[in-house]
């Protein structure tokens, strides 16, 4: 099964591409061309910092 692949932005700045595998139960198609990255949540003594993503 393939996936679709979008592009992945950190603000203005092309990172690369990932691959979306849909797992079924969530709606998702054509219109996710992108996602963009808008900032990092702060980390933690248990957690690394997280991705905020805006697609």
């Amino acid at each position: 099964m393939y996936g679709k692949l979008v592009l992945v932005y950190e603000g203005e700045r092309l990172l690369g591409e990932v691959e979306l595998q849909h797992q079924g139960g969530g709606v998702w198609g054509e219109e996710i061309k992108e996602i963009r990255i808008s900032h990092y949540s702060p980390p933690s003594e248990r957690c690394p910092p997280l991705a905020v993503l805006i697609p």
